[in-house]
């Protein structure tokens, strides 16, 4: 979008005049163009929780850890996509965060997103029962109060990397509707 600010006509006010109307255009083209700031998001990658033995992990298996970091990519673009949103550098607290069952650490995300200053920080988790997955979930925190915003959780029908997508669609739209409620 282009904004233009007109010239005034001459006179005694010029000066105040051409201060009014850029201040004025500036304002409207903002406004217009619904430029705003986006909010800070903590996307953490995603972990896999074994039922027979409550642990986590990034994957134990190569093809998992690979769809594993797949979902989370994943979900970050859609949260992207909006213009909404912009994705926190996790690098700095990647470490820490591999150092704990995110998904079941009762909020102990926040504090590791609070470090990137993320407004809002998202984990999710795959739940594998027998070798077989089962479901993805998402647990969405604000990170200044570590209120739960929403958590989510869908059955992943097959195994198949079609299979993972589809969840990580369906959380990911899920979780833009929820954000969206929450702005209202």
């Amino acid at each position: 979008m282009r904004c233009a600010v007109a010239e005034p006509k001459q006179g005694g006010h010029t000066l105040l005049m051409r201060v009014f109307a850029s201040a004025l255009a500036l304002s409207l083209c903002l406004a217009a163009g619904g430029v705003s700031a986006a909010e800070r998001v903590a996307v953490f990658d995603f972990e896999m929780v074994d039922a027979n033995s409550d642990t986590a992990s990034l994957g134990s298996r190569p093809e998992e850890a690979e769809r594993l970091k797949a979902a989370a990519a994943r979900f970050r673009e859609a949260l992207v996509r909006t213009g909404k949103y912009e994705m926190a550098d996790l690098s700095a607290v990647e470490p820490s965060a591999r150092a704990f069952n995110l998904s079941a650490c009762n909020g102990c995300d926040g504090a590791l997103a609070r470090k990137v200053d993320a407004a809002i920080s998202i984990t999710g988790s795959v739940q594998k029962v027998q070798d077989v997955t089962r479901a993805m979930a998402i647990f969405v925190r604000d990170v200044e109060t570590g209120k739960l915003l929403a958590s989510k959780s869908v059955d992943i029908r097959e195994d198949t990397d079609a299979g993972w997508n589809g969840a990580v669609d369906s959380l990911a739209q899920t979780c833009l509707h929820h954000l969206a409620l929450e702005d209202n």
